[in-house]
């Protein structure tokens, strides 16, 4: 709230009731509706049993937000998950998940959908209706992170009972890949890198006779590279990449960081899996085909995080390989690849997890927060400015401290940059009462 004087501000907390619970026996859990690669089909819905009882799904179905029936013979015990995709075998390849069911017909809208569930007499059994933005929890981008219920006795319409399926615990990282001077297998795309047309992505495949070079690969007229593609202008629109690392201890990673130096975009594969797709069509990307979007004009590397289906990373010798394409074969400036590789060590405190029991599960769950607003909508400087927000919990809610910062205009304060963690104002919230300031 730029320009606000702190003793101005005030506050106050509105409207508690004690938080509800579910009366079906059969929840919704999880929902994965923005998977990080977006040619991916690896939506998905989990249920949970909450109940004591088996239950019989046979004719449940789905009829908002996406469309199943289950079919005959479909049951739940107490205390298990079932997941239904729209495509079952691409959420358990990537995911480990057994027994999913689908296809269903639709897809889950990554800003907002009513999912419903309803059993075979068409009774409503549960209901969520999602939304994008606080407070629902943000998903979409890399990693990928679903979103989780904390607790299946919570009311799962409420979005502050939802959490990105990530744990906060600290992490380290370990260097897999080093980026400039890297040695990589080149092939230019003037002719298919292999036949069949992917087998050169695969761990297996003999690329001695590719050119050999570091990195960063590409060319663009004012910038020094390791392996020069200097006919790559008006000859062809893409290019091939594969290079190798060694690792031990693979059971220990958790994810990837990918740091890409890269014009104008790119598929990455580690051992013949797709991991990352940046700025490309979904699907196989044919020889000539082009990237997707407008040119990137940017020389600086981006940080992408990626999730990792098991069984991926292995001891030893591990492959990476990229498909690079350019914007235009004839028209474009330039095209270039480069990229630092790291894995994710920590608890797998990670999503998402269907058929599991959810990384964010908690038997406490902190209060819920929703329809947070402020007066005026846009403050100035010594303007009175009055917050409120509607905060539940099953077991009440004793207090509510409001934090705030004080954010000049035009500035924008990063969450790594030291000053986010500085300069908080604490201020109590006042119950059921206007300003008295």
């Amino acid at each position: 709230m730029a320009g606000i004087h702190r003793a101005a501000l005030s506050a106050f907390w509105v409207g508690v009731v004690s938080g509800g619970t579910l009366s079906a026996a059969i929840v919704i859990n999880e929902i994965h509706h923005s998977p990080d690669v977006k040619q991916e089909r690896v939506e998905f819905v989990e249920l949970f049993n909450a109940g004591r009882e088996a239950a019989d799904l046979s004719g449940w179905a789905f009829d908002a937000g996406v469309d199943y029936v289950f079919p005959a013979g479909t049951r739940m015990e107490p205390g298990q998950f079932l997941v239904v995709a729209g495509d079952p075998a691409a959420v358990s390849a990537k995911f480990g998940a057994a027994g999913v069911l689908g296809p269903w017909v639709g897809r889950l809208a990554g800003e907002g959908e009513r999912l419903r569930l309803r059993n075979a007499a068409g009774v409503t059994q549960d209901e969520v209706e999602y939304r994008l933005g606080f407070p629902w929890p943000t998903v979409g981008e890399p990693p990928g992170y679903s979103m989780e219920l904390i607790h299946p006795g919570l009311d799962n319409d409420l979005g502050g009972h939802w959490r990105s399926s990530v744990l906060g615990g600290a992490q380290t990282t370990t260097r897999l890949l080093r980026g400039s001077g890297a040695r990589w297998r080149v092939w230019k795309g003037t002719a298919p890198p292999s036949t069949p047309a992917t087998s050169w992505r695969d761990p297996d495949f003999d690329a001695r006779t590719w050119t050999e070079g570091p990195a960063p690969v590409g060319y663009d007229p004012d910038v020094a590279f390791g392996t020069r593609l200097d006919d790559m202008r008006g000859g062809y629109s893409q290019f091939f990449l594969r290079g190798e690392f060694q690792l031990t201890g693979a059971e220990a990673i958790s994810g990837l960081r990918v740091e890409a130096l890269y014009d104008d975009g790119f598929i990455l594969w580690i051992n013949g899996h797709r991991i990352l797709s940046e700025s490309m069509p979904s699907g196989e990307l044919p020889l000539g085909g082009l990237a997707s979007g407008e040119a990137r004009e940017s020389n600086s590397f981006d940080r992408l995080e990626a999730s990792l289906p098991p069984g991926v990373l292995r001891d030893g010798r591990n492959v990476v390989a990229v498909q690079v394409a350019n914007v235009s074969r004839d028209s474009s400036s330039d095209a270039f690849f480069d990229a630092r590789i790291f894995g994710l060590i920590g608890p797998s405190g990670r999503g998402p997890t269907p058929g599991r029991t959810n990384v964010v599960f908690a038997l406490n769950a902190p209060p819920a927060v929703r329809q947070v607003a402020h007066e005026p909508e846009a403050p100035r400087t010594g303007d009175r400015v009055v917050i409120s927000a509607r905060v539940t919990d099953p077991d009440g809610v004793e207090s509510v401290r409001l934090d705030y910062q004080v954010v000049a205009p035009g500035d924008y304060i990063e969450l790594d940059d030291p000053r986010f963690a500085a300069d908080w104002t604490a201020t109590p919230m006042l119950r059921d009462v206007a300003d008295t300031n």
